[in-house]
């Protein structure tokens, strides 16, 4: 009886070590996720504000404003994304 007690002991401080390796394995996996995707933002916002340039070029202010828009709303942090907003709404109003 003893041995088997202590078998089902190992066995559960076993399961429970595993668990836990598990979870933690999850919330580093969810940190780089989280990580990734914001990475991804920040890449899709360049490619907007790319669009939004070429657009701009092309003194097509009213489709450059929404690409700049859009790379906004993706990168709030993006100042680039600002400044080129508030500048082919300018043109747009001239």
């Amino acid at each position: 009886k003893k041995a088997a007690a202590e078998k089902a002991a190992a066995e559960k401080a076993a399961a429970e070590k595993a668990a836990a390796e598990k979870a933690a394995a999850e919330k580093a996996a969810a940190g780089k996720t989280a990580a990734t995707a914001e990475d991804s933002f920040r890449e899709q916002s360049r490619h907007y504000i790319k669009l939004g340039l070429e657009a701009f070029k092309k003194e097509n202010y009213k489709l450059a404003a929404g690409y700049f828009g859009k790379a906004q709303q993706l990168d709030s942090e993006n100042k680039l994304a600002e400044r080129y907003l508030k500048l082919a709404r300018e043109k747009m109003n001239q």
